[in-house]
């Protein structure tokens, strides 16, 4: 009876232990994920601060080079207009500053 009483506190015992160690165990997986998520932040946040100027800076490249080419094409447009002003109503067929 006895030793049946002692191998029934042992076993109560051993997953007392169990459930201490398994709680142990994940508070500390998750202090340590909670630091390594931490950690790659901080390593990150200067790559993303780089990332997002870069962005800012092209963003700014592809505004002013629409604008351009709007004058562009306006500056186009206006040397067609001169060019068939230029060769009048008879028309020499020549189409100006070489291209055609």
């Amino acid at each position: 009876m006895q030793r049946y009483r002692l191998q029934s506190e042992l076993q109560t015992k051993v997953e007392e232990l169990q459930l201490t160690l398994d709680g142990a165990l994940s508070a500390q997986l998750e202090h340590e994920l909670v630091r390594a998520t931490q950690r790659a932040a901080e390593v990150v946040r200067p790559f993303e601060a780089f990332v997002e100027a870069t962005h800012a800076s092209q963003c700014e490249r592809e505004a002013k080079l629409a604008a351009s080419r709007e004058q562009l094409d306006e500056l186009d447009r206006e040397l067609q207009s001169l060019a068939r002003a230029q060769d009048g109503p008879a028309g020499d067929g020549e189409a100006p500053f070489g291209t055609a």
